[in-house]
C-alpha cells in the first residue's frame, strides 16, 4: 500500500527553456542558492566548533543537503541540454 509519504511532493515538470537567456539565468540561480547554502552549513560548522549549538540547534545538515539538492539539479539540467544539444546535431546530420 503507498502512502502519501511515499509520493512525491509535486509531480514531475518540463520546464520551456526556450529563450536564450533561460538556461543561464536558471543556472545562475541555483549556483547562488547553491552557494548560500553552502555558506550557511559552513557557518553553522563553525557555530558546532565553538560550541554556540547549546541553545540554537545546528542546522548544518539541513543547510548542506539544500546545497547538495541545489548542484544535483543544476548538474542533471545541465546533463539534459547536453543531451538535448547532442541529439539536435546528430538529427541535423
Amino acid at each position: 500500500m503507498t502512502t502519501d509519504r511515499d509520493k512525491p511532493a509535486f509531480e514531475p515538470v518540463l520546464l520551456d527553456l526556450s529563450h536564450d537567456d533561460d538556461y543561464t539565468v536558471l543556472i545562475h540561480a541555483l549556483e547562488e542558492y547553491e552557494g548560500a547554502m553552502q555558506n550557511d552549513a559552513d557557518d553553522e560548522r563553525y557555530r558546532d566548533a565553538q560550541g554556540q549549538t547549546a541553545v540554537i540547534p545546528s542546522q548544518e545538515s539541513e543547510y548542506q543537503a539544500l546545497a547538495d539538492r541545489a548542484r544535483d539539479l543544476r548538474l542533471e539540467i545541465e546533463r539534459q541540454i547536453d543531451a538535448n544539444g547532442d541529439a539536435r546535431s546528430g538529427a541535423r546530420g
